[in-house]
Protein backbone atom coordinates (compact mmCIF):
# COMPACT_ATOMS: atom_id res chain seq x y z
CA UNK A 1 0.00 0.00 0.00
CA UNK A 2 1.49 3.35 -1.11
CA UNK A 3 1.53 6.11 1.78
CA UNK A 4 1.02 9.56 0.15
CA UNK A 5 3.10 12.49 2.74
CA UNK A 6 1.45 16.21 3.02
CA UNK A 7 3.70 18.71 4.30
CA UNK A 8 2.19 20.61 7.46
CA UNK A 9 0.53 23.89 7.14
CA UNK A 10 3.59 25.32 9.89
CA UNK A 11 6.03 23.79 7.02
CA UNK A 12 4.43 25.31 3.99
CA UNK A 13 4.48 28.83 5.63
CA UNK A 14 8.51 28.28 6.74
CA UNK A 15 8.86 27.10 3.35
CA UNK A 16 7.36 30.00 1.87
CA UNK A 17 9.33 32.71 4.22
CA UNK A 18 12.50 31.58 3.10
CA UNK A 19 12.11 31.37 -0.28
CA UNK A 20 11.08 35.10 -0.49
CA UNK A 21 13.74 36.02 1.89
CA UNK A 22 16.46 34.56 -0.55
CA UNK A 23 14.31 36.07 -3.61
CA UNK A 24 15.18 39.69 -2.09
CA UNK A 25 18.74 39.07 -1.33
CA UNK A 26 19.49 37.75 -4.89
CA UNK A 27 17.38 40.94 -6.50
CA UNK A 28 19.88 43.24 -3.91
CA UNK A 29 22.79 41.52 -5.15
CA UNK A 30 21.88 42.34 -8.99
CA UNK A 31 21.26 45.95 -8.01
CA UNK A 32 24.62 45.94 -6.42
CA UNK A 33 26.63 44.68 -9.36
CA UNK A 34 24.40 46.63 -11.87
CA UNK A 35 25.42 49.81 -9.95
CA UNK A 36 28.91 48.97 -9.55
CA UNK A 37 29.27 48.40 -13.28
CA UNK A 38 27.77 51.82 -14.37
CA UNK A 39 31.08 53.46 -12.66
CA UNK A 40 34.40 53.42 -14.69
CA UNK A 41 37.10 51.28 -13.16
CA UNK A 42 40.31 52.75 -11.47
CA UNK A 43 42.53 50.32 -14.04
CA UNK A 44 40.24 51.33 -17.43
CA UNK A 45 41.56 54.51 -19.33
CA UNK A 46 38.78 57.12 -19.61
CA UNK A 47 38.06 58.02 -23.32
CA UNK A 48 38.09 62.12 -23.38
CA UNK A 49 36.84 63.80 -26.93
CA UNK A 50 39.65 65.99 -28.51
CA UNK A 51 38.84 69.48 -29.03
CA UNK A 52 41.13 69.20 -32.13
CA UNK A 53 40.59 69.34 -35.44
CA UNK A 54 41.77 67.19 -38.11
CA UNK A 55 43.37 67.95 -40.78
CA UNK A 56 41.30 66.96 -43.75
CA UNK A 57 42.54 65.83 -46.86
CA UNK A 58 43.77 67.82 -49.19
CA UNK A 59 42.26 66.23 -52.24
CA UNK A 60 38.74 66.09 -51.06
CA UNK A 61 35.86 68.97 -50.37
CA UNK A 62 36.21 69.11 -46.72
CA UNK A 63 37.13 72.95 -45.85
CA UNK A 64 40.49 73.40 -44.23
CA UNK A 65 41.77 75.14 -41.13
CA UNK A 66 42.56 78.85 -41.03
CA UNK A 67 46.06 78.11 -39.56
CA UNK A 68 49.42 79.34 -39.79
CA UNK A 69 51.01 75.61 -39.15
CA UNK A 70 49.98 71.69 -39.94
CA UNK A 71 47.07 71.20 -37.33
CA UNK A 72 48.38 68.15 -35.42
CA UNK A 73 46.39 64.77 -35.89
CA UNK A 74 45.83 63.89 -31.94
CA UNK A 75 44.84 60.17 -31.88
CA UNK A 76 45.57 59.06 -28.18
CA UNK A 77 45.70 55.41 -29.62
CA UNK A 78 48.76 55.69 -31.52
CA UNK A 79 51.71 55.72 -29.40
CA UNK A 80 54.84 57.89 -29.80
CA UNK A 81 57.04 55.75 -31.53
CA UNK A 82 59.84 54.18 -28.78
CA UNK A 83 63.68 54.72 -28.90
CA UNK A 84 65.69 51.11 -28.76
CA UNK A 85 67.61 50.64 -25.73
CA UNK A 86 71.11 51.30 -27.31
CA UNK A 87 70.97 54.61 -29.56
CA UNK A 88 74.14 56.46 -29.18
CA UNK A 89 76.94 56.58 -31.90
CA UNK A 90 79.85 58.60 -31.49
CA UNK A 91 78.42 62.18 -31.19
CA UNK A 92 75.08 60.91 -32.22
CA UNK A 93 71.80 60.18 -30.37
CA UNK A 94 69.12 58.85 -32.10
CA UNK A 95 66.15 60.60 -30.09
CA UNK A 96 62.70 59.08 -32.95
CA UNK A 97 61.81 56.18 -34.83
CA UNK A 98 58.54 57.79 -37.01
CA UNK A 99 56.92 54.73 -38.01
CA UNK A 100 53.64 55.25 -40.59
CA UNK A 101 54.55 53.70 -43.67
CA UNK A 102 54.02 50.03 -44.06
CA UNK A 103 55.96 49.91 -47.10
CA UNK A 104 60.28 51.72 -47.94
CA UNK A 105 60.55 55.16 -47.23
CA UNK A 106 61.74 56.52 -50.22
CA UNK A 107 62.52 60.27 -49.31
CA UNK A 108 62.63 62.48 -46.35
CA UNK A 109 63.27 66.49 -46.21
CA UNK A 110 62.88 69.18 -43.56
CA UNK A 111 60.95 72.19 -43.97
CA UNK A 112 60.67 75.46 -42.34
CA UNK A 113 62.78 75.89 -39.46
CA UNK A 114 63.22 71.55 -39.03
CA UNK A 115 59.88 71.63 -36.74
CA UNK A 116 58.68 69.26 -39.72
CA UNK A 117 59.83 66.64 -41.46
CA UNK A 118 58.56 64.78 -44.66
CA UNK A 119 59.05 61.73 -46.03
CA UNK A 120 57.23 60.06 -49.11
CA UNK A 121 56.89 56.07 -49.69
CA UNK A 122 55.88 52.98 -51.72
CA UNK A 123 52.21 52.84 -49.89
CA UNK A 124 51.97 56.10 -52.44
CA UNK A 125 51.67 58.89 -49.17
CA UNK A 126 53.69 62.06 -48.05
CA UNK A 127 53.59 62.20 -44.60
CA UNK A 128 54.60 65.05 -42.58
CA UNK A 129 55.69 64.46 -38.96
CA UNK A 130 56.55 66.49 -35.70
CA UNK A 131 59.77 66.57 -35.07
CA UNK A 132 59.58 67.40 -31.17
CA UNK A 133 57.05 64.73 -30.69
CA UNK A 134 57.21 62.25 -33.41
CA UNK A 135 54.03 62.10 -33.89
CA UNK A 136 52.42 62.10 -37.16
CA UNK A 137 50.69 65.32 -38.40
CA UNK A 138 49.09 64.83 -41.85
CA UNK A 139 49.16 62.80 -44.60
CA UNK A 140 49.20 63.94 -48.74
CA UNK A 141 48.15 61.05 -51.05
CA UNK A 142 49.95 60.74 -54.26
CA UNK A 143 48.90 58.47 -57.11
CA UNK A 144 52.20 57.22 -58.76
CA UNK A 145 54.66 54.92 -56.28
CA UNK A 146 57.51 56.08 -58.38
CA UNK A 147 57.17 59.83 -57.89
CA UNK A 148 58.91 59.54 -54.51
CA UNK A 149 61.58 62.37 -55.02
CA UNK A 150 60.84 65.93 -52.41
CA UNK A 151 62.01 68.66 -52.62
CA UNK A 152 61.06 71.83 -49.73
CA UNK A 153 61.39 75.41 -51.07
CA UNK A 154 62.13 76.40 -46.87
CA UNK A 155 61.21 79.99 -47.08
CA UNK A 156 58.04 79.26 -48.68
CA UNK A 157 57.07 76.53 -47.17
CA UNK A 158 56.51 74.83 -50.97
CA UNK A 159 56.58 71.07 -50.50
CA UNK A 160 57.55 69.59 -54.16
CA UNK A 161 57.21 66.02 -55.50
CA UNK A 162 56.75 64.95 -59.48
CA UNK A 163 53.07 64.89 -59.54
CA UNK A 164 52.15 68.15 -57.67
CA UNK A 165 53.56 71.50 -56.08
CA UNK A 166 51.44 71.69 -51.76
CA UNK A 167 51.84 74.83 -49.74
CA UNK A 168 52.32 73.38 -46.26
CA UNK A 169 51.05 76.15 -44.18
CA UNK A 170 47.60 75.70 -45.81
CA UNK A 171 47.96 72.06 -46.56
CA UNK A 172 46.62 72.55 -50.19
CA UNK A 173 47.60 71.74 -53.40
CA UNK A 174 48.89 74.46 -55.04
CA UNK A 175 49.77 73.18 -58.30
CA UNK A 176 49.30 69.52 -60.27
CA UNK A 177 52.36 68.63 -62.51
CA UNK A 178 52.63 65.12 -63.97
CA UNK A 179 50.56 62.29 -62.33
CA UNK A 180 49.57 58.75 -62.90
CA UNK A 181 53.10 58.07 -64.90
CA UNK A 182 54.46 54.58 -64.19
CA UNK A 183 57.99 55.58 -64.10
CA UNK A 184 60.06 58.24 -61.59
CA UNK A 185 60.63 61.69 -61.40
CA UNK A 186 62.85 64.26 -59.61
CA UNK A 187 62.27 67.53 -58.46
CA UNK A 188 64.29 70.21 -57.26
CA UNK A 189 63.55 73.87 -56.40
CA UNK A 190 65.74 76.84 -56.87
CA UNK A 191 66.98 79.03 -54.43
CA UNK A 192 64.63 81.49 -54.65
CA UNK A 193 61.35 79.12 -54.64
CA UNK A 194 60.03 80.44 -58.21
CA UNK A 195 61.47 77.81 -60.16
CA UNK A 196 60.87 73.85 -59.90
CA UNK A 197 62.92 71.62 -61.99
CA UNK A 198 61.13 68.55 -62.95
CA UNK A 199 62.66 65.37 -64.42
CA UNK A 200 60.68 62.51 -66.15
CA UNK A 201 62.07 59.56 -67.18
CA UNK A 202 63.12 59.43 -70.65
CA UNK A 203 61.68 62.82 -70.80
CA UNK A 204 63.60 66.40 -70.93
CA UNK A 205 64.46 68.30 -67.80
CA UNK A 206 61.71 70.96 -68.08
CA UNK A 207 61.85 74.42 -65.30
CA UNK A 208 58.13 74.95 -63.79
CA UNK A 209 57.28 78.67 -62.76
CA UNK A 210 56.21 78.13 -59.38
CA UNK A 211 53.52 80.66 -59.07
CA UNK A 212 51.62 80.10 -62.57
CA UNK A 213 52.20 76.15 -62.55
CA UNK A 214 53.23 76.25 -66.42
CA UNK A 215 56.18 74.77 -67.66
CA UNK A 216 58.20 77.66 -68.82
CA UNK A 217 61.48 75.97 -70.53
CA UNK A 218 62.45 72.54 -71.76
CA UNK A 219 66.54 71.76 -72.03
CA UNK A 220 67.47 70.07 -75.71
CA UNK A 221 66.61 66.49 -75.67
CA UNK A 222 69.77 64.18 -75.43
CA UNK A 223 71.37 61.00 -76.20
CA UNK A 224 70.48 59.30 -72.72
CA UNK A 225 67.27 61.31 -70.89
CA UNK A 226 66.54 59.18 -67.73
CA UNK A 227 67.54 61.77 -65.32
CA UNK A 228 67.68 60.31 -61.55
CA UNK A 229 68.45 63.23 -59.59
CA UNK A 230 69.06 67.17 -59.67
CA UNK A 231 70.29 69.99 -57.78
CA UNK A 232 70.42 73.84 -58.34
CA UNK A 233 73.63 75.90 -57.20
CA UNK A 234 73.63 78.22 -54.64
CA UNK A 235 73.23 80.87 -56.39
CA UNK A 236 70.72 79.60 -58.97
CA UNK A 237 72.75 79.64 -62.52
CA UNK A 238 73.34 75.94 -62.40
CA UNK A 239 71.60 72.83 -62.34
CA UNK A 240 73.36 69.70 -62.24
CA UNK A 241 71.27 66.39 -63.46
CA UNK A 242 72.53 63.00 -62.52
CA UNK A 243 72.23 60.37 -65.40
CA UNK A 244 71.99 56.59 -65.47
CA UNK A 245 74.82 56.72 -68.11
CA UNK A 246 76.78 57.61 -64.93
CA UNK A 247 77.31 61.16 -66.38
CA UNK A 248 76.69 64.21 -64.43
CA UNK A 249 75.11 67.21 -66.37
CA UNK A 250 75.61 70.43 -65.56
CA UNK A 251 72.89 73.18 -67.39
CA UNK A 252 73.61 76.77 -67.49
CA UNK A 253 69.52 77.72 -66.24
CA UNK A 254 69.80 80.83 -68.31
CA UNK A 255 71.27 79.52 -71.79
CA UNK A 256 69.84 75.88 -71.33
CA UNK A 257 73.01 74.95 -72.41
CA UNK A 258 75.33 72.26 -70.83
CA UNK A 259 78.69 73.72 -69.41
CA UNK A 260 80.12 70.56 -68.01
CA UNK A 261 79.82 66.71 -68.28
CA UNK A 262 81.31 64.96 -65.47
CA UNK A 263 82.01 61.31 -64.88
CA UNK A 264 84.03 59.09 -62.65
CA UNK A 265 86.16 56.42 -63.66
CA UNK A 266 84.31 53.55 -64.20
CA UNK A 267 80.46 55.10 -62.96
CA UNK A 268 77.52 53.21 -64.89
CA UNK A 269 74.94 55.50 -63.26
CA UNK A 270 74.08 58.22 -60.86
CA UNK A 271 71.65 57.80 -58.05
CA UNK A 272 72.08 61.41 -56.03
CA UNK A 273 73.95 64.29 -56.10
CA UNK A 274 74.04 67.79 -54.25
CA UNK A 275 75.98 70.97 -54.48
CA UNK A 276 77.80 72.32 -51.44
CA UNK A 277 76.05 74.92 -49.72
CA UNK A 278 78.85 77.22 -50.62
CA UNK A 279 78.52 76.23 -54.47
CA UNK A 280 82.18 75.07 -54.17
CA UNK A 281 82.06 71.29 -54.46
CA UNK A 282 79.06 69.00 -56.12
CA UNK A 283 79.00 65.26 -54.76
CA UNK A 284 77.77 62.81 -56.15
CA UNK A 285 77.18 59.08 -56.08
CA UNK A 286 76.45 56.05 -58.05
CA UNK A 287 77.65 52.33 -58.76
CA UNK A 288 80.48 52.72 -57.80
CA UNK A 289 81.55 51.77 -54.29
CA UNK A 290 82.47 55.64 -53.47
CA UNK A 291 80.63 59.25 -53.09
CA UNK A 292 82.67 61.93 -55.31
CA UNK A 293 83.21 65.25 -54.72
CA UNK A 294 84.15 67.79 -57.66
CA UNK A 295 85.23 71.35 -57.67
CA UNK A 296 82.43 73.33 -59.37
CA UNK A 297 84.91 75.81 -61.19
CA UNK A 298 87.61 73.30 -62.62
CA UNK A 299 85.05 69.76 -62.83
CA UNK A 300 87.95 68.12 -61.16
CA UNK A 301 87.55 65.62 -58.47
CA UNK A 302 88.81 66.91 -55.21
CA UNK A 303 88.39 63.49 -53.07
CA UNK A 304 86.16 60.55 -52.64
CA UNK A 305 84.50 58.92 -49.55
CA UNK A 306 84.39 55.16 -49.64
CA UNK A 307 82.07 52.71 -49.56
CA UNK A 308 81.30 49.04 -49.62
CA UNK A 309 77.97 49.78 -51.74
CA UNK A 310 76.41 51.78 -54.58
CA UNK A 311 75.37 55.19 -52.94
CA UNK A 312 72.16 55.96 -52.76
CA UNK A 313 71.58 59.18 -51.47
CA UNK A 314 73.50 62.03 -50.07
CA UNK A 315 73.50 65.44 -48.10
CA UNK A 316 75.67 68.09 -46.94
CA UNK A 317 74.98 70.04 -43.65
CA UNK A 318 74.06 73.38 -43.93
CA UNK A 319 77.36 74.51 -42.83
CA UNK A 320 79.47 72.41 -45.52
CA UNK A 321 81.38 71.09 -43.77
CA UNK A 322 80.04 67.62 -43.22
CA UNK A 323 78.46 64.89 -46.08
CA UNK A 324 76.53 62.25 -45.03
CA UNK A 325 76.32 59.32 -47.81
CA UNK A 326 74.11 56.10 -47.53
CA UNK A 327 75.47 52.76 -49.67
CA UNK A 328 73.08 50.08 -50.09
CA UNK A 329 73.38 47.16 -48.21
CA UNK A 330 75.66 48.56 -45.76
CA UNK A 331 72.77 49.76 -43.57
CA UNK A 332 73.95 53.00 -41.95
CA UNK A 333 74.63 56.47 -42.67
CA UNK A 334 77.80 57.65 -43.05
CA UNK A 335 78.85 61.46 -41.87
CA UNK A 336 82.08 62.47 -42.92
CA UNK A 337 84.44 65.73 -42.81
CA UNK A 338 84.41 67.51 -46.06
CA UNK A 339 87.82 69.27 -46.09
CA UNK A 340 90.08 66.39 -44.24
CA UNK A 341 87.69 63.55 -46.09
CA UNK A 342 87.70 61.61 -42.76
CA UNK A 343 84.98 59.61 -41.51
CA UNK A 344 83.40 61.53 -38.29
CA UNK A 345 81.33 58.74 -37.52
CA UNK A 346 78.77 55.72 -39.11
CA UNK A 347 75.06 55.23 -38.15
CA UNK A 348 73.86 51.67 -38.05
CA UNK A 349 70.40 50.82 -39.19
CA UNK A 350 68.04 47.91 -39.53
CA UNK A 351 67.76 47.87 -43.41
CA UNK A 352 69.10 49.52 -46.23
CA UNK A 353 68.53 53.14 -46.18
CA UNK A 354 66.64 55.17 -49.08
CA UNK A 355 67.41 58.74 -48.13
CA UNK A 356 68.88 61.57 -45.84
CA UNK A 357 68.45 64.78 -45.07
CA UNK A 358 69.68 67.01 -42.17
CA UNK A 359 67.73 69.82 -40.45
CA UNK A 360 68.01 73.50 -41.54
CA UNK A 361 70.05 74.31 -38.21
CA UNK A 362 72.26 70.90 -38.42
CA UNK A 363 71.76 69.55 -35.49
CA UNK A 364 69.71 66.75 -36.66
CA UNK A 365 69.91 63.83 -39.22
CA UNK A 366 67.20 61.98 -40.73
CA UNK A 367 67.38 58.72 -42.71
CA UNK A 368 64.71 56.97 -44.23
CA UNK A 369 64.78 53.13 -43.94
CA UNK A 370 63.24 50.07 -46.38
CA UNK A 371 61.77 49.15 -43.49
CA UNK A 372 59.12 51.78 -43.53
CA UNK A 373 61.01 53.76 -40.84
CA UNK A 374 62.48 57.14 -40.41
CA UNK A 375 65.41 57.24 -37.85
CA UNK A 376 65.79 61.29 -36.36
CA UNK A 377 69.38 61.26 -35.43
CA UNK A 378 70.96 64.14 -32.95
CA UNK A 379 74.46 65.03 -33.49
CA UNK A 380 76.07 65.86 -30.37
CA UNK A 381 78.81 69.15 -30.41
CA UNK A 382 82.39 67.69 -30.00
CA UNK A 383 83.53 68.62 -26.74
Amino acid sequence: MKVQWKPSREVLMKCHHSFIAISMILVLAMLAGCSSASLPSSDEPVSIQSTNTLVPNPNTDTPIPNTNMPVPITNTNTPVPSVPSISTKGNAVLVHIFSGHNRRVLDVAFYAQGEYLASTGQDLNIRLWDVESGREVHTFSMRSVDMADLDIFLEGNLLASAEAIWDLDTLQEVHVLERGLPYPGSVAFSPDGTILALGLFEQQITLWDVKSGEPVFTFEKQEENRTKSMDFSTDGALLAAGVIDGTVRVLDVDSGKIVKVLKYSGETDIHDLAFSPAGKYLATGGRVLAVVLWDVSSGEVVRTFPLTDNAIRLAFSPDGKILATSGGYENEIRLWDVERGNLIVALPHNDQLSSVAFSPDGRLVAAGCYDGNIYLWELQPHP
